[in-house]
């Protein structure tokens, strides 16, 4: 049931929220090695979890690194992930999208959270897509706003208007990245699609969390953590790093993926 998310993990609490998130690898046949974090939620009393996170990931090797939205609570947060994540992968292209917690930090100027990611070589992808070749193989990585502020659409994104057999890029593999898992997002085309946003529930007791409330429920998550495939689109949706609102986990441990 898409309301439900299995468990992973016991309780954390206390420093137990600020260890190193596990790395999962995951198999699926991607033509690059995809690094994707979602959901550090770096706060200010513990900004040592920026290089906690880049550790995590030090032998993964990533030729693409995606970034899922919620990187940090506060503004100069953004810079402090961004500059640790730099300093281990100076080469890696990297992509990224909004977060619901983004318009809290530089007072919701997209423009601004726009300048800082391009200041570290990153590309802050707002319902648009870029086009990356990797060993002659093409990628497309398609990201979407946030849908709590803003709306999302990746209409146009991977089959532009006008667009015909001939083109370049009609045999890439597509990636879709959104903060949150949207079910209508299905629909895009996309060969896979990475998510975070739930945090596995964060609160996750026998799998009942808070996304069976109706306030969640009315955005129409597909899944709420792991990966399971609909038609062609594969979707992963991550548990994150951090925590929102409340300092605990329980059933839902810190992860990221790589993805190859």
């Amino acid at each position: 049931m898409k309301r439900f998310a299995r468990p992973s993990g016991l309780i954390r609490i206390g420093k137990a929220l600020f260890r190193p998130p596990k790395l999962v690898e995951m198999r699926v046949g991607a033509p690059a090695r995809i690094l994707f974090i979602a959901d550090v939620h770096l706060r200010k009393d513990h900004p040592e979890m920026a290089e906690r996170v880049v550790s995590s990931c030090a032998k993964a090797a990533p030729d693409l690194i995606l970034l899922g939205g919620d990187l940090a609570e506060y503004g100069e947060g953004l810079d402090v992930f961004l500059r640790a994540l730099r300093g281990a992968f100076p080469l890696a292209p990297v992509c990224a999208v909004p977060g619901n917690n983004d318009d809290g930090i530089l007072d919701g100027d997209r423009k601004a959270q726009a300048e800082v990611y391009a200041k570290y070589g990153a590309e802050y992808l707002c319902n648009e897509a870029r086009r990356f070749t990797f060993c002659g193989c093409g990628v497309t990585v398609a990201g979407v706003e946030d849908a709590y502020t803003h709306t999302p659409s990746a209409e146009g994104l991977f089959f532009p208007e006008g667009s015909s057999e001939e083109d370049e890029d009609k045999n890439d593999y597509r990636i879709l990245l959104s903060h949150a898992p949207h079910r209508f997002l299905l629909d895009a085309g996309a060969d896979l699609m990475l998510c975070g946003h739930t945090h596995g529930g964060q609160i996750n007791v026998l799998g009942l969390t808070c996304y069976l409330l109706p306030y969640e429920a009315r955005y129409d998550y597909a899944l709420l953590s792991g990966c399971r495939r609909f038609g062609k689109t594969l979707l992963l949706v991550s548990r994150g790093v951090g925590y929102s609102k409340y300092p605990v986990r329980v059933g839902a441990d810190s992860e990221i993926h790589l993805i190859v």
